[in-house]
């Protein structure tokens, strides 16, 4: 059986984002268009596509400082590269004739994932909003001591943090190379410096920087919430999955590797004979 609830839904759409004032001679298509109050054809011819970006999730204009920060970093996420589960998915998308309206809808859907993804990137940013009044280095050793001498051993990825650990059974060079320069760029970031403390504590236990927890460590300092963070990091790394599927397109399958059956690990099910 079902019954109506009674609700009353809103007359309108209700949104601070966008604000569209109507054709005087048709009110179903506007005259002028305004995000967050500013006129959209002034931010085309004033001003960059990083603060417009800024604009639209945080409802106001970056400052200098903000916008540099934020352009270097979306720079840094542009391309996820095609180690990254997202990039390949594109990539075998493209030799398997995929129509390439597809390919951010594809890799994007990866790159929201908990490893390596958007859903790290929330963690991440989460964790040092919790942690950044921490003392880091003490932080690091808590952590570090709660690893499992049993994980060390059979070299499991170590994760003492969303954003911090292992990659590919070592610290990401790339990652840490990446944080040392935009600690240098940008000295008083104080989710940056923090997390630059957390990773010296972290090198016993093999672990640093993630690209996730760079990425959410720059975002933090914005004052971008976890969710804002994470949909930022997919949506930065577009065009990167766009040029890779793109380069792969009208190929044939075979310029894709193909795993061979000798390069897979099986594990039995135990029996209950």
């Amino acid at each position: 059986m079902v019954t109506a609830r009674g609700d009353k839904f809103s007359d309108k759409v209700n949104t601070k984002v966008c604000r569209e004032i109507a054709d005087p001679g048709n009110p179903f298509v506007a005259e002028r268009v305004l995000w967050h109050g500013y006129d959209v054809l002034d931010l085309m011819e004033r001003r960059s596509l990083v603060e417009v970006v800024f604009c639209l999730l945080k409802g106001e204009l970056p400052s200098a400082l903000q916008a540099r920060q934020l352009q270097q970093t979306l720079i840094l996420l542009a391309n996820p590269g095609p180690r990254h589960a997202g990039a390949r998915a594109v990539m075998n998308a493209s030799v398997s004739k995929t129509d390439p309206l597809h390919f951010l809808p594809i890799g994007l859907a990866l790159m929201g994932g908990e490893q390596l993804g958007g859903a790290e990137v929330r963690d991440a940013i989460k964790f040092l909003r919790r942690n950044i009044r921490h003392d880091p280095c003490a932080r690091a050793a808590e952590l570090c001591e709660a690893i499992s001498e049993q994980a060390r051993q059979e070299g499991e990825p170590v994760r003492p943090a969303p954003g911090f650990g292992g990659c590919f059974a070592g610290i990401d060079s790339f990652a840490r190379t990446a944080a040392a320069r935009l600690h240098k760029s940008f000295p008083h970031n104080e989710a940056l410096a923090w997390g630059m403390a957390f990773v010296s504590g972290l090198e016993s236990a093999n672990a640093g920087w993630r690209i996730t927890g760079l990425a959410a460590a720059m975002f933090t300092e914005l004052g971008l919430p976890p969710n804002v963070g994470a949909g930022l990091f997919q949506l930065a790394s577009s065009p990167g999955l766009l040029a890779h599927g793109i380069e792969l397109s009208g190929k044939p399958v075979t310029d894709m590797p193909f795993i061979s059956d000798s390069r897979y690990h099986y594990e039995r099910a135990e029996s209950d004979d």
